[in-house]
C-alpha cells in the first residue's frame, strides 16, 4: 500500500475558515513547498501521519497550517 495526501492528489477537497475573521481560506499547498519553492519535486513529508498544508484567508491574509490526514491506497 502507498501512503499519500488526499489534497495533493486531488482525491478530496477541504474547506477551511479563518480563525480571525471567519472568511473562507484557500489552500496554498504543502508546507514544504511554502518553505522552499523547489520542494515540488521532493517526496511528500508526512509528520505524525499528516501532510501539512498552508491555508491563506481571502479576506485578512491570515496564514494557518492545517494537518491533512494521509491515506493508504
Amino acid at each position: 500500500m502507498e501512503k499519500l495526501c488526499p489534497l495533493c492528489n486531488n482525491i478530496a477537497e477541504s474547506t477551511k475558515y479563518c480563525d480571525k475573521c471567519g472568511a473562507e481560506m484557500v489552500n496554498e499547498g504543502r508546507m514544504q513547498e511554502f518553505r522552499d519553492p523547489y520542494a515540488t519535486e521532493d517526496e511528500v513529508e508526512f509528520i505524525d501521519n499528516c501532510c501539512i498544508h498552508v491555508y491563506r484567508c481571502i479576506k485578512c491574509n491570515n496564514l494557518q497550517s492545517i494537518n491533512i490526514k494521509d491515506i493508504y491506497i
